[in-house]
């Protein structure tokens, strides 16, 4: 007879099976670790649970992802991933040249830093706070943030006033 025992079914799967997992493509992050396709898929993820994410178009946290479709309208199995155009949930962003001259971004606010050369030529690194400055009569410094209003008043009381104008 010419009947298929299931144990020689069960081998021959399985068999199979590994050699299929060989095919599939391997992921790796930054630091090397590879990431296993789970039922024939793998996932790029980055905040939204994977139940919400479209196959084709998807936006996950800070990484979108857009999957290339050929001109017969085929998927070319092309992923392009892609920062978000909406970022949220960063603790800062650093926008910094090869001199280090550049915008750093916090919670906290906005602030360049500039190299530029003393009396003497060397290099002093100079952060400018995003905001104005300003220092009345009294010669108190006050610091007014973007977006926020810096109310003036005169407040001269007499002609002796050294600027006619107290602030």
């Amino acid at each position: 007879t010419d009947a298929i025992n299931g144990s020689q079914l069960y081998w021959f799967k399985k068999s199979l099976d590994e050699k299929i997992g060989e095919l599939l493509p391997a992921i790796a992050d930054e630091k090397g670790t590879t990431v296993e396709p789970k039922e024939d898929k793998v996932v790029i993820g980055g905040g939204v649970p994977e139940e919400n994410n479209k196959p084709e178009n998807f936006t996950t946290g800070n990484i979108t992802t857009e999957t290339e479709i050929g001109a017969d309208g085929e998927n070319t199995g092309k992923l392009n991933i892609k920062l978000a155009k909406n970022l949220k949930g960063l603790e800062s962003a650093e926008f910094v040249d090869e001199n280090g001259n550049g915008t750093v971004i916090t919670k906290d606010g906005i602030k360049t830093v500039v190299k530029e050369k003393d009396s003497e030529g060397k290099d002093v690194i100079k952060e400018i706070a995003m905001g104005t400055s300003y220092v009345g009569d009294d010669g108190n410094k006050v610091d007014v943030p973007l977006n926020k209003t810096l109310n003036l008043k005169g407040g001269a009381t007499d002609v002796s006033n050294e600027d006619n104008i107290g602030v």
